[in-house]
């Protein structure tokens, strides 16, 4: 690759995003990203594509999530959300709907991937109802592959947390 590829799409935010030195961040409406999560330049720098819903999974955690009115109204503070990269971002008149131009997102394919099934298995929500996400997307040159490549590795490197790792915040242990 040579330069910075995506797809030109146009997202709502539930507010105006904050802007620092070509960076937004907000909560995005995920439907926008429905019509284009098969097209590989929407997950072109991502290093994961979606790994599907198995029994017991992040995936199959986040679907339920989605599957709760309640917690539907919610997901963005149960979701890490998604960093994404672009060549330009245009806030549309005074709206708080951006336009942007090779968006491509390099961490949160699992994300995008299992709301766009869960909104396409169920498109009255597609058609009347926001799923927010928080989305950091970064404004790149379109050669600055280097920029590209780092935000990708430090977007996707975490240390998973074990099961004794989440037990030791549990309640009855943080009293003991």
């Amino acid at each position: 690759m040579e330069k910075l590829y995506g797809v030109e799409l146009e997202i709502d935010y539930r507010e105006a995003p904050l802007a620092s030195n070509g960076t937004l961040l907000g909560l995005a409406d995920a439907r926008a990203f429905v019509s284009y999560i098969d097209r590989e330049e929407l997950l072109a720098f991502n290093i994961r594509k979606f790994l599907g819903i198995r029994t017991g999974s992040v995936n199959s955690k986040i679907k339920e999530t989605l599957e709760s009115e309640v917690r539907r109204a919610n997901f963005w503070t149960f979701n890490n959300g998604i960093v994404c990269l672009c060549t330009n971002a245009a806030q549309i008149g005074e709206s708080t709907r951006y336009r942007f131009t090779d968006f491509t997102i390099v961490n949160g394919a699992q994300t995008v991937s299992t709301i766009s099934l869960f909104l396409n298995e169920n498109p009255t929500i597609l058609e009347d109802e926001p799923v927010w996400v928080v989305c950091k997307t970064m404004k790149v040159e379109p050669t600055d592959l280097d920029t590209a490549v780092k935000l990708t590795q430090t977007s996707n490197t975490q240390t998973p947390a074990s099961g004794k790792d989440l037990r030791a915040v549990d309640q009855g242990h943080v009293r003991l």
